[in-house]
């Protein structure tokens, strides 16, 4: 398994996977971190969602109720996690 990674992969991909590796195996992400990274990403999907469904014409977009939106949405999805 390992003669068949090293031909596939270059070295240099190799020894960022054993760095990362090495580094994951000693230390964990704080959930703390995950949760954040989670809220930011359902924010900017649902306003990108938001500007897409005025077929991104930023002129007919009001920022100030998206944004709004955008922060009930991330209260529903953190209470529901």
């Amino acid at each position: 398994m390992k003669t068949d990674m090293i031909d596939r992969y270059p070295k240099w991909v190799l020894y960022i996977r054993a760095i990362l590796l090495n580094l994951f195996s000693k230390y964990s992400l704080p959930r703390w971190i995950v949760f954040f990274t989670d809220n930011l990403a359902v924010f900017l999907a649902f306003l990108l969602a938001y500007i897409l469904r005025f077929n991104f014409d930023l002129n007919s977009v009001n920022f100030n109720i998206a944004i709004n939106q955008g922060f009930i949405v991330m209260l529903i999805y953190s209470i529901l996690v």
